[in-house]
């Protein structure tokens, strides 16, 4: 079974979450989301940062991912009307289901951006650390202020 990077956090002062990891085997057959192999295949995942982006494609399972974490933690998920009841959050409670969620702390406050983050890229089944200069969007966003024209020029 794969792991998503499963070093040592270092510098726990300031996380909620320290990680999540696979509570037991899954029932098959399983439910969605374990239909993907990002989801079946996850054994654990490690949070070395209070704050983690999660960068990647639509449709590999960010949002996914997200609710899960919510309903695991118990915090709210966006958009979810009733954590508990929303249908659309099925899958979001079977994650959460499957996995154990070691706290340190409950949070205080919520942010956008923080220096020294940990962003995770998911990308072909697999969730793994990335650089910020790294991140699709990063470079994206600097090649338009590198040279807004070139840009601009295909509006």
């Amino acid at each position: 079974m794969k792991r998503a990077d499963s070093r040592k956090a270092t510098g726990r002062a300031g996380l909620f979450l320290t990680g999540i990891r696979r509570a037991g085997a899954l029932r098959e057959p399983a439910p969605f989301p374990f239909t993907l192999p990002l989801f079946r295949d996850l054994e654990r995942l490690d949070f070395r940062a209070p704050v983690t982006f999660l960068v990647g494609e639509n449709g590999c399972g960010k949002s996914t991912l997200l609710e899960g974490l919510a309903a695991g933690a118990g915090a709210v998920a966006a958009g979810g009307r009733d954590l508990e009841r929303d249908p659309t959050l099925a899958g979001a409670r079977a994650f959460a289901r499957a996995f154990r969620f070691p706290r340190v702390r409950h949070p205080r406050a919520t942010l956008m951006a923080l220096p020294g983050a940990d962003i995770r890229l998911l990308e072909d089944g697999v969730i793994a650390p990335v650089a910020y200069p790294d991140v699709e969007h990063v470079r994206i966003t600097r090649a338009f202020l590198d040279d807004p024209e070139s840009f601009l020029r295909w509006l």
